[in-house]
C-alpha cells in the first residue's frame, strides 16, 4: 500500500512540476482560432495535400512585462530529404532546413507585455510529391533558456497534378504601401491574403498575365499571401508587409 501511495505522490509532483512550468514560462501557444486556449508542451498534428502544410498559431506573452524571446527548432523526424520547412513571425520568415537538424534564431524578437506574435511553422514538399516530418519548436528567454514548446507533426499527401508555374509566382512590392503586383502565376490560379490570425482579407483569381491589385484599405501590418493553383493542389506561401 505504502508502494502505491509512493507511485501516486511521485505522479502528482511530476503533474504539478509540468503545470507549474507552463504557469511560469510567462509565454502562452495558442491556436489562430483558438484565442486564450493554451497549447504550451503539446503534440499537434496536421495534414493536408498541398506543397506546403503550415499552422496558424500566436505565441501570447502574459508575463506582464516585455520579453526577449528567441526560437529553437530541432528536426526530430523527416520522410525524405527533398522535405524543408519554415517558421514564420511577425517580423520574419526564416528558413532553419539551411542549419540542419538543429537550429536557433540568431537575434532576440522583442514581445510588448501582453503582446503577442505569430508563429506559423511550416512544412513545404516539393513538387506535390508528399511526405512527413515531426519538428519540436522550442522558445528561449533572454538568458537563452529553454522555457517552453510545442511539437508539430506534419503530413502532406502527394498531389495527384503538379501544376507547373506556382512556385515561380511574384508578388511585389513587397513591403507594400498597399498596391502589389502578382506576375507569373498560371491562368486559374488565385491569390488569397489573409491577415495574422488566418483571417481572408483579399481574394482573386489569376489569369496568367501581369494583374495588379489595391490592397490600402487594409491596416498596416504583416499579413500572408497564398497562390493556389486551379485544381488547388499546388500553393506557394509568403509573407506580405503593408506600410503606408
Amino acid at each position: 500500500m505504502k508502494k502505491i501511495y509512493s507511485t501516486i505522490s511521485t505522479a502528482l509532483l511530476v503533474l504539478s512540476t509540468i503545470v507549474a512550468f507552463a504557469q511560469t514560462s510567462g509565454v502562452r501557444f495558442e491556436m489562430a482560432n483558438e484565442p486564450g486556449v493554451a497549447k504550451n508542451g503539446e503534440t499537434i498534428t496536421l495534414s493536408g495535400t498541398s506543397e506546403g502544410v503550415e499552422l496558424y498559431m500566436n505565441l501570447v506573452n502574459i508575463s506582464g512585462a516585455a520579453l526577449d524571446l528567441k526560437w529553437e527548432r530541432v528536426r526530430i523526424s523527416l520522410s525524405n530529404t527533398s522535405i524543408t520547412d519554415q517558421l514564420c513571425d511577425n517580423w520574419q520568415c526564416y528558413d532553419p532546413s539551411f542549419a540542419g537538424d538543429f537550429w536557433i534564431l540568431e537575434n532576440p524578437v522583442t514581445i510588448a507585455a501582453n503582446g503577442q506574435t505569430v508563429f506559423q511553422p511550416k512544412m513545404i514538399t516539393p513538387n506535390g510529391t508528399g511526405g512527413n516530418a515531426t519538428f519540436m519548436y522550442y522558445v528561449r528567454n533572454a538568458q537563452n533558456e529553454r522555457i517552453d514548446s510545442i511539437t508539430v507533426v506534419f503530413t502532406s499527401t502527394a498531389s495527384i497534378k503538379n501544376e507547373i508555374g506556382v512556385s515561380n509566382s511574384k508578388v511585389y512590392p513587397n513591403p507594400s504601401n498597399g498596391q502589389i503586383t502578382v506576375k507569373d502565376a498560371p491562368a486559374g490560379s488565385e491569390i488569397e491574403v489573409t491577415d495574422m490570425v488566418g483571417k481572408v482579407v483579399f481574394k482573386a483569381k489569376l489569369n496568367g498575365a501581369t494583374q495588379s491589385f489595391d490592397l490600402s484599405k487594409n491596416p498596416d501590418g504583416v499579413y500572408f499571401y497564398t497562390i493556389r493553383s486551379a485544381d488547388g493542389q499546388s500553393t506557394v506561401t509568403k509573407r506580405l508587409v503593408i506600410r503606408k
